[in-house]
């Protein structure tokens, strides 16, 4: 049995690992227009449902705004990613106006910091940037 110095070690390496596999994955955001039906309420429930299940779904949720609904999805390969598109399209195809996919890449990995961001923490690095840009 590992001492528990080892497992401080894992429990450390383990999220470095999983954004290394994020980012090897394809990122997908998917915005998406309801067309108005009378079967709209049920079938967004389907969606929902859909979304929630799906394994490669990171976010999803409804929106106010030009978009109704935004999805942030993680594949494999380009290829499985498009044919999850075209199975959502065609299983929802009645309910959708418009469907626009954009595939992301990111500067930077994930960070779980962020929901404890604050206007403190706010303000330090702001006046980090004013400093630095200031000195050239």
């Amino acid at each position: 049995m590992g001492d528990s110095k080892d497992i401080f070690v894992d429990m450390v390496a383990e999220p470095a690992k999983r954004r290394k596999e994020i980012r090897k994955h394809v990122i997908r955001v998917v915005l998406i227009i309801f067309r108005t039906s009378q079967h709209l309420p049920m079938r967004i429930e389907s969606l929902k449902k859909y979304l929630v299940d799906a394994p490669f779904v990171l976010f999803s949720g409804r929106t106010k705004g030009r978009y109704d609904w935004i999805s942030i999805q993680s594949f494999e390969s380009e290829e499985i990613a498009d044919e999850e598109s075209d199975i959502c399209r065609n299983l929802f195809g009645d309910i959708i106006q418009s469907y626009e996919v954009y595939d992301f890449s990111s500067l930077k990995d994930p960070s779980f910091h962020s929901p404890a961001y604050t206007k403190t923490t706010r303000s330090s690095t702001m006046n980090g940037f004013r400093r630095s840009f200031q000195d050239k």
